[in-house]
């Protein structure tokens, strides 16, 4: 198995402290017969999750060649992916013994003391790893991702978020350098943040693979817009018919202040199929126009075709919005109450809060904002 690899698992084991909200197709099913045949060899017992068939293969391994570092390598992940961190710990020192020149061991090594909490041998491991000036730029960057996580995890956020920057820099490409910073951020209470940081990574993930669709949608995600529009003018010249295309740009466009622009998206979006959430988003860019009649048909379309929370959420506030700026206050107050009931938020409080003051309704108003205030917080 690629050591860079094991390095992302052993250091995944752990680091379950969120979703990062990406989307994997389902592969072709093995059958039960191929599963076994596979199961034969180490990489396929460890494939698919069956740890005590790899540990038998890996200890015959180890009897066979004693001298060979990389036996007990692989002996030492499988411990270590069964949450066995002492024989772990044994079989990578062996394998150190053995092999003392390799960094990656040293780096390996690091992520288990990181895992058993013995931050100081880890930080140790780490550092002699880099002292011996590895030139492959992916395992620098794992060797930055495991210091930043163990001095994540020590409090001392300036050396965590130096660390994860090193990391993307030396492979921009590895989700787990991104993960290392949004760790940080999450420590902090900051899940906003935290998923920014996945986001941007996936975008240039995605757009290392050629996805330049999803690599604009997570760069969007992350507040990255001309990244966002970069990466969907791409998308387009790979697939002009797809919607997502132009649904995705469309929100951009939106978001960025450029509504005619937003709306010949949207309008190419809505003539592939109809969606809740594009009508939404060019009713927007009608209201950014001050065209409120074209914004409210839109708006109305949204919600016949909304099928969950999260788009009544957004439509709702929307429409809210919509009667603030021509100062229906009721209509505004009713809306705001109806996208609140689908989902807490801030700034639902603060605009009902608006209304309600504009309307005299002085105790519902403070009651908004100090709910809005417990978000803040």
């Amino acid at each position: 198995m690629n050591r860079l690899l094991k390095a992302a698992l052993l250091l995944g084991a752990a680091l379950s402290f969120y979703a990062s909200g990406e989307i994997c197709a389902e592969g072709p099913q093995s059958s039960e017969k191929n599963i076994q045949a596979e199961e034969t060899t180490l990489e396929g017992a460890m494939a698919h999750g069956n740890y005590k068939r790899a540990l038998a293969i890996a200890t015959d391994l180890v009897e066979l060649y004693p001298g060979k570092a990389s036996v007990y390598e692989e002996r030492s992940t499988i411990y270590s992916m069964m949450h066995r961190m002492k024989p772990a710990l044994a079989d990578i020192g062996k394998a150190i013994e053995l092999s003392p020149a390799d960094p990656s061991l040293l780096m390996e090594r690091g992520i288990i003391y990181y895992h058993m909490k013995k931050y100081d041998p880890a930080l140790a491991d780490y550092e002699s790893a880099l002292a011996m000036n590895p030139s492959f730029p992916p395992l620098r960057s794992s060797i930055y991702t495991g210091l930043s996580y163990v001095y994540a995890d020590l409090g001392n956020i300036g050396e965590a978020l130096g660390n994860a920057r090193l990391a993307q820099g030396q492979n921009p490409f590895d989700p787990e350098a991104y993960r290392a910073e949004a760790h940080v951020y999450e420590l902090q209470g900051n899940r906003e943040k935290a998923q920014k940081v996945i986001s941007r990574g996936m975008a240039y993930v995605s757009a290392h693979q050629g996805n330049f669709l999803a690599a604009g949608i997570c760069a969007q995600q992350a507040g990255e817009m001309d990244m966002a529009l970069e990466f969907l003018n791409r998308a387009e010249k790979q697939d002009k018919d797809n919607a997502e295309v132009y649904s995705a740009r469309g929100l951009v466009y939106a978001l960025t202040g450029r509504p005619e622009k937003g709306i010949e998206d949207l309008t190419k979006a809505l003539k592939k199929r109809d969606n809740s959430m594009d009508y939404n988003n060019r009713g927007e860019c009608w209201r950014d126009l001050k065209k409120y009649d074209k914004a409210r048909a839109d708006y109305e379309k949204s919600v016949s075709l909304a099928k969950n929370k999260n788009d009544f959420h957004a439509v709702y506030d929307s429409i809210g919005q919509m009667y603030m700026n021509v100062g229906n206050y009721k209509e505004a107050e009713k809306y705001f109450t109806k996208s609140i009931e689908q989902e807490e938020y801030r700034e639902g409080y603060e605009f009902r809060a608006r209304a309600r003051r504009i309307m005299g309704k002085e105790a519902a108003a403070t009651r908004d904002e100090e709910r809005a205030a417990k978000f803040k917080k």
